[in-house]
């Protein structure tokens, strides 16, 4: 009987997957070079992926940093990964929300257990790569203070947050 793909795998066992994989490679390579080079794997995945990917952002051809964040934003949310809303915050800083990540049950675990992940959210490295190859830009996140309704004491969603990113030209 040939073997026939599944189109559809379950979201959590994927990310625990993902994160599991990275706290073996993680406990593996512990030397300042060996997570470097680790981190540069990281961040050259996310531009293999866009090259992949591209076709399926519509990305206008000399998208400006904001609109190449707003695309992949909008893919993850068409594929289930995660809600994003963004904000040109200026013509170099972009804010970003994002909620119903499908990986927050695997973070929880990682957290509770102790596991020295040091690769960013695979997220990251998607909007990394997007940036760089679509908008010649990297961003670098920046600190922000938290939002009036955190400020309010009203408990946090863990699988909500916010980031700043000032944008710069590569």
């Amino acid at each position: 009987m040939p073997y026939k793909q599944a189109k559809q795998v379950d979201a959590e066992y994927f990310a625990l997957e993902v994160y599991l994989s990275w706290a073996a490679v993680c406990e593996e390579f512990t030397k300042p070079e060996e997570i470097a080079r680790l981190l540069k794997a990281k961040w050259h995945k996310g531009e293999l992926v866009f090259d992949e990917l591209k076709e399926e952002f519509n990305i206008p051809r000399g998208a400006d940093a904001y609109t190449v964040a707003k695309a992949v934003g909008d893919y993850f949310g068409r594929v289930g990964y995660a809600k994003f809303k963004f904000l040109k915050v200026s013509d170099n800083q972009v804010l970003y929300d994002r909620a119903d990540m499908v990986t927050m049950p695997a973070v929880r675990k990682a957290r509770t257990l102790g596991w020295k992940i040091i690769a960013p959210e695979p997220s990251h490295s998607l909007f990394v790569g997007a940036l760089k190859k679509a908008a010649k830009s990297k961003p670098e996140i920046i600190s922000i203070p938290p939002p009036e309704w955190l400020k309010s004491g009203e408990p946090v969603p863990d699988d909500m947050g916010r980031e700043m990113w000032r944008i710069s030209p590569l």
